[in-house]
């Protein structure tokens, strides 16, 4: 049996930050304690099936989980549907380099400061622009091309109006 195993690495200069020097933090912290309305998705755990995706859906996972913290820090609720999950396929098809064999997150976050990222659910949920379409049985999964429409022919949202970016990202060095 051959191991699905996804991360590339890549050396490029990152922004950075010092901010760890003024920091104090505990040994201990649980963001499910902090942020509890945005347990449906911090709990939530995606399966990549047969492909090496783990970097294109640990980065549209990670999207989708500041995005609920962020409404929740202004007293917003975020209930986990369609509307409100990032699609990890997207990143998949349309990151450089990036494929079922692997990619980079670097390169995922990258893609999505510049253009942003359309929702698209897990393989269960068949719901968003563009949802992950390779379950668990999907031994083979083929991956499309990158294009700037929804995969999803009954998601009623054209995929400009659907492509969300609430932001940069930045690295911290340790």
């Amino acid at each position: 049996m051959e191991t699905v195993t996804g991360i590339q690495t890549i050396r490029s200069k990152r922004q950075t930050s010092n901010a760890t020097k003024k920091c104090n933090y505990t040994t201990e912290f649980d963001v499910r304690d902090k942020w509890p309305k945005c347990s449906p998705f911090l709990n939530h755990v995606q399966d990549q099936a047969f492909c090496g995706g783990c970097w294109a859906i640990s980065t549209a996972s990670a999207y989708t989980d500041r995005h609920c913290i962020e409404r929740d820090k202004k007293g917003l609720s975020t209930l986990r549907t369609a509307n409100t999950i990032f699609s990890s396929y997207e990143l998949l098809s349309c990151t450089s380099k990036g494929s079922c064999r692997g990619g980079s997150p670097y390169k995922a976050w990258e893609l999505i400061k510049s253009n942003g990222i359309c929702t698209g659910s897990d393989y269960l949920g068949e719901g968003g622009c563009k949802p992950y379409p390779f379950g668990p049985k999907n031994s083979f999964p083929i991956l499309k091309d990158c294009y700037n429409k929804c995969t999803n022919k009954t998601w009623g949202v054209p995929y400009d109006a659907d492509r969300k970016n609430y932001g940069i990202f930045y690295s911290i060095s340790f």
